[in-house]
């Protein structure tokens, strides 16, 4: 029996690390906003787009939702204020003529994909010590 793209990618959820989990939403959250940009010039596809710009929005929102600024400080208070600039502009982009609603899409997607990237950067390093710890004789219990 195969298994369909969707049964692997809930697997793959529900077996993430967290630090894995925020990558995904980064990755998913830049590709939607990549559909939406490249979509909305063509009016025939605007409800599409517009479709894949607000999911990038629920995104962000769950982004925002995991932030802990308590004991994140300063880069947690900044993802923040990063969040809702970004939201804002996404609500602004869907209310936008058309020029203006692809610069606005292309401006989140300057501002998120750095912080994707180094997100990535840090996925990859904490899962190699993870995995180098494993190596070395180290357990997954606690």
């Amino acid at each position: 029996m195969e298994k369909s793209t969707s049964e692997y990618l809930v697997q793959e959820v529900e077996c993430a690390e967290p630090v894995r989990l925020i990558e995904m939403l980064y990755q998913r959250a830049l590709r939607d906003l990549e559909c939406a940009r490249e979509m909305w010039p063509d009016k025939a596809r605007r409800g599409d787009a517009m479709r894949f710009a607000v999911h990038a929005q629920m995104i962000i929102g769950e982004l925002f939702g995991a932030l802990n600024v308590k004991e994140g400080g300063d880069i947690a208070a900044n993802l923040m204020r990063l969040y809702e600039f970004m939201q804002y502009h996404l609500v602004q982009a869907v209310n936008s003529p058309d020029p203006e609603a692809i610069r606005k899409i292309s401006d989140v997607i300057g501002l998120l994909q750095p912080i994707s990237d180094a997100w990535s950067t840090i996925t990859r390093d904490q899962l190699r010590s993870q995995t180098n710890s494993l190596a070395e004789g180290g357990s997954l219990v606690a």
